[in-house]
């Protein structure tokens, strides 16, 4: 039988020089977690959470010592971190009197910038997404986090971790954008190709920060690619209809913008601007 134990707790860490060689990869379960998320927010016209590669992470390496080194027992919990890793080893109790242990866990992993907040589900059958997503929509405390409902409604969630192996799955919540554009999902390479006489789909190297601010007054949920620095277009995040995202990105970075329900092209931006406005009205 399986049994669901679910928390959340706040950390501290910080987002400055996190590099790309160090940014988490989603399984095929992991990324089916974030879109049944994702698809469940919107229920709520609720926007899609961007991944953060740094809460990703810390959440997979956590499910991972969760698993193989069974950190939480009797007294301790599933915020509990075994003494086998790269960490400082904690036993989180229902006291609370462990929780800066655990807030500081991320910054010995990562350099995420703001608070996050953990929700985890275990199963002695072995965790699944559709499990885990079931459990926390059971609990109204964890379901709270997701849809930010309650406490939660003044915190929106702008970086999202997730981690599954063995028989449990944990999310993390964060209200500060992990900044570096990539996203959890990848389509097929494609060849980059100019786009009128204007630019190629292929994003220049900087180091010369921006931010975009997409707003959707469509009817239609807009699908938002990044076009790497091979000419592979990369869905980094979907913004449903009457929503907006601001977007940290580069100087030369690409951008495409598809319709989701036809996959049709909408507008193609290479960023020139330290700030720049993109808005999609109804076509």
């Amino acid at each position: 039988m399986k049994k669901i134990r679910l928390h959340f707790y706040s950390l501290l860490v910080a987002l400055y020089g996190f590099a790309i060689h160090a940014q988490a990869q989603l399984s095929q379960e992991e990324q089916k977690l974030y879109d049944l998320l994702t698809e469940y927010r919107a229920t709520y016209n609720l926007p899609a959470i961007p991944i953060s590669p740094a809460l990703t992470k810390v959440a997979q390496a956590h499910v991972r010592d969760l698993q193989d080194n069974q950190p939480h027992g009797e007294n301790c919990n599933m915020h509990s971190w075994s003494g086998v890793g790269k960490w400082t080893p904690c036993c989180y109790t229902s006291d609370h009197k462990q929780a800066q242990c655990m807030w500081d866990k991320p910054r010995e992993m990562t350099n995420y910038a703001g608070n996050g907040y953990e929700i985890a589900y275990g199963g002695s059958a072995g965790a699944t997404a559709s499990d885990a997503i079931a459990g926390w929509k059971s609990s109204s405390g964890h379901n709270s986090v997701m849809i930010n409902k309650g406490v939660w409604a003044k915190r929106p969630w702008n970086a999202v971790g997730i981690g599954i192996y063995g028989g449990y799955a944990v999310v993390w919540f964060g209200e500060e954008a992990d900044n570096t554009p990539i996203p959890p999902i990848e389509k097929p390479k494609e060849k980059p190709k100019p786009v009128g006489d204007k630019f190629e789909l292929i994003s220049e190297k900087s180091s010369e920060s921006a931010t975009v601010l997409f707003v959707n007054e469509d009817s239609r949920t807009l699908e938002i690619y990044w076009a790497d620095f091979t000419g592979k277009l990369i869905l980094y995040t979907t913004l449903a209809p009457q929503k907006k995202v601001e977007q940290a990105t580069y100087i030369g970075h690409v951008w495409v913008v598809k319709n989701a329900d036809t996959g049709k092209n909408r507008r193609f931006i290479k960023v020139k601007l330290k700030s720049s406005k993109q808005t999609f009205k109804p076509k």
